[in-house]
């Protein structure tokens, strides 16, 4: 069999329940050649969906809307299996909606936007699942506007491409871990373990290839192959030098009438690239505001395996972990009220107002938030994947065999749930399309230095380190163009300043 291995791993190991992990389960479990593999999925969380995981949350946007032509193109594929309604299919039972998109951007700062929207249609114009009819370009604020049924508006020009939607997150997760449960090849062969949080990786010290997991319990969890879908905890487990970043983005929530649902329950999800700040519709009376921007990171300082000796020495790191205590900080609090009063201005003349809009939505930006969090991403510096074998510790020169990852989802790894664990196993058997193959390779210390001019060491304790010839920086911010809103922010720093405060949604009786 063409994998990377000489021969189909007996025992698979796949740490992480979310989208990168369940998908690649799914996947194994469709392929005869892992038939006689025995598959194991463990997740930190108590329960599963993973209430804290970037996987889950009341909703994600589904699109195809993207500057760059190969994931425009995948989440294209990706949208055909959302738009299967029936039960069992991946939208059905209400989990996906497609309502529209509608992406703006401010003077001068509409790159983006603009060719998202040149890729889309591209893509209809090549005859793949795409309705170009459905693609409507947006020239000044009151196009925009009107294509959001919205009382106010932001950004100053974009489109709106009705061939996309939104998913409710968590439902989709759940039913992802039902079809692995009731597959028809995983009885006896497969299972999924909640409540096991992985303290650090086990290497052999002869042969330097990882043999699985140690959890914090002191469990420990044997395998041929271990797949690491850790999302933003990964490097936290792994030493990925300057190649995956925590940052965590913010999220809240607030109450909304029956009437004021029915309204925007069919309006389209918006999203302002140049600030990054975004609202979808709600579901179960509460309207979701976010920011998709260079986040906060939470710089610690962890243990990896060493690359200078045996694999069981270890050296010190620095890294930004997630952290999933608080509400979100008074600066984000400040930043998604604005958001939320351009798109609901609290002084809109009724007269002015989309058929049908409720008058009260005025109020908007200055109700109580009933929740907030902070979602953490997986960053990489160019917003790509990373789905690669990964380079052993102290591997004595002999071929990685053991060690997977996937992961680096920075945001955007959601809406390919029903393909991205093809992918993932096609990269594990080393066929993988080479276009993707390229985009989600393991990054190069060269390539790190020469393209994005940062350190090896990808160490959060320092800024710049002084390198052979030039400055190089350390990796602090995705720069795939697609984020908005303020750099180089510390969670602690900010927390310091503030929470937001929050009053629960009551249950109505």
């Amino acid at each position: 069999m063409a994998t990377a291995n000489e021969s189909v791993p007996r025992d698979i190991l796949i740490v992480g329940a979310g989208v990168f992990g369940l998908s690649t389960a799914l996947s194994l479990l469709s392929r005869p050649a892992y038939d006689a593999s025995r598959i194991t999925i463990i997740d930190s969380a108590l329960v599963l969906p993973n209430p804290v995981g970037s996987s889950v949350d009341a909703s994600r946007i589904i699109r195809a809307d993207y500057a760059s032509i190969h994931y425009a193109k995948l989440a294209c594929l990706a949208q055909e299996h959302w738009r299967d309604q029936t039960p069992s299919g991946w939208g059905g039972e209400g989990r996906y909606s497609e309502t529209g998109f509608v992406l703006t951007g401010d003077k001068g700062q509409e790159a983006y936007v603009s060719s998202a929207m040149h890729n889309v249609q591209d893509l209809a114009r090549a005859g793949l699942p795409m309705d170009i009819s459905k693609i409507q370009e947006l020239k000044n604020r009151e196009e925009i506007r009107k294509a959001a049924g919205l009382p106010g508006v932001s950004g100053d020009t974009g489109y709106a491409n009705w061939n996309s939607g939104w998913a409710d997150a968590e439902k989709s997760v759940a039913h992802t871990i039902q079809r692995i449960q009731t597959h028809s090849n995983a009885k006896d062969r497969i299972s999924i373990k909640p409540g096991y949080e992985v303290a650090r990786l086990i290497f052999s010290p002869d042969s330097g290839q990882c043999t699985g997991v140690t959890c914090k319990d002191g469990t420990s969890f044997t395998a041929d192959l271990t797949i690491l879908a850790t999302g933003a905890w990964t490097p936290s487990l792994f030493n990925l030098q300057n190649r995956c970043l925590a940052t965590g983005q913010v999220i809240a929530y607030l109450e909304l009438t029956q009437e004021e649902q029915n309204y925007l329950e069919n309006t389209p999800v918006v999203i302002n690239f140049a600030k990054g700040t975004f609202v979808i519709p709600p579901q179960r009376g509460e309207l979701k505001v976010a920011r998709h921007g260079f986040g906060y990171r939470n710089p610690i300082t962890v243990e990896h395996p060493s690359t200078k000796s045996n694999a069981e020495r270890l050296s010190k790191h620095g890294v930004s972990v997630p952290r999933t205590d608080t509400n979100i900080p008074v600066e984000a609090e400040v930043a998604l009220r604005d958001a939320l009063a351009e798109l609901f201005p609290p002084n809109v003349d009724p007269a002015s107002l989309p058929p049908g809009c409720p008058t009260s939505l005025s109020t908007v930006s200055t109700r109580p938030f009933t929740n907030t969090r902070l979602c953490w991403y997986t960053d990489t510096p160019t917003g790509d994947f990373l789905i690669d074998w990964a380079p052993l510790p102290a591997s004595k020169n002999s071929k990685n065999t053991s060690l997977f990852l996937a992961t680096g989802g920075s945001g955007h790894g959601f809406k390919f749930l029903p393909v991205l664990g093809d992918y993932i196993v096609d990269a594990v058997e080393g066929r993988l399309d080479p276009v993707y193959r390229k985009l989600w390779a393991w990054p190069s210390n060269e390539k790190l230095e020469k393209e994005f001019g940062l350190a090896e060491s990808g160490q959060e304790a320092i800024d710049v380190v002084s390198g052979t010839s030039k400055e190089l920086h350390a990796f602090h911010e995705c720069k795939d163009g697609s984020r908005g809103g303020p750099k180089g922010m510390i969670l602690g720093e900010e927390l310091k300043k503030g929470t937001a405060a929050v009053k629960p949604l009551q249950a109505k009786l």
